[in-house]
């Protein structure tokens, strides 16, 4: 049986009704149609629902996709540093931040597109041959200044068309685990921001 996982920030599910997608629990199993090895490289967007004194840039939020299988030479493993959208008409996820929150969205930059595309395309041809992840995963980033308690939370969400809607992958994970530290702590402060 072929499965294709989503984990976001450490949370994953596996979901047997497509055979081979899967989705972190708070998705609940993600819009009816959803297929990542089939939406268009340029339409895949992530959103990452955080605290407003945590600096990211592009490559600080990746998406991962690797497929095991016992046939080795179908086996590949492959990430993508996804480039940081500016602020302005970009959509967001489940409406507005709420206060000391922000939303960032990242998406495939141009020059990885391809590579991403010829991804999919040994993916969809292994279904049924093995077990697939995709990963989104935050690294990196500093803090402006003190983080505020109450704002030490971190969501994902997806979307797989230009103009859809985004999906949660993950929601309410501790920063500290999202950033893999023992403490918000070791998050560094940020030297300048441009």
């Amino acid at each position: 049986m072929n499965r294709f996982r989503i984990r976001a920030l450490a949370a994953s599910a596996i979901l047997a009704a497509s055979g081979y997608a899967g989705l972190a629990p708070s998705s609940a199993a993600g819009p009816a149609g959803f297929d990542p090895l089939d939406a268009d490289p340029a339409a895949i967007a992530v959103a990452v629902r955080m605290p407003d004194r945590l600096h990211l840039k592009t490559g600080d939020v990746t998406m991962r996709i690797a497929f095991e299988s016992d046939d080795k030479s179908l086996e590949f493993d492959e990430k993508f540093e996804l480039e940081l959208l500016s602020a302005e008409g970009r959509a967001s996820p489940e409406g507005s931040p709420g206060p000391g929150e922000q939303m960032q969205v990242a998406r495939v930059a141009a020059a990885d597109r391809a590579r991403l595309a010829d991804t999919q395309a040994k993916a969809r041809a292994a279904r049924g041959k093995g077990l697939g992840a995709l990963d989104i995963a935050l690294s990196g980033g500093c803090r402006l200044g003190e983080l505020a308690p109450e704002h030490l939370r971190v969501s994902t969400y997806m979307r797989t068309q230009a103009q859809g809607e985004f999906f949660a992958l993950a929601r309410d994970i501790s920063l500290a685990r999202a950033l893999g530290v023992e403490s918000t702590a070791y998050i560094p402060t940020c030297k300048s921001v441009p």
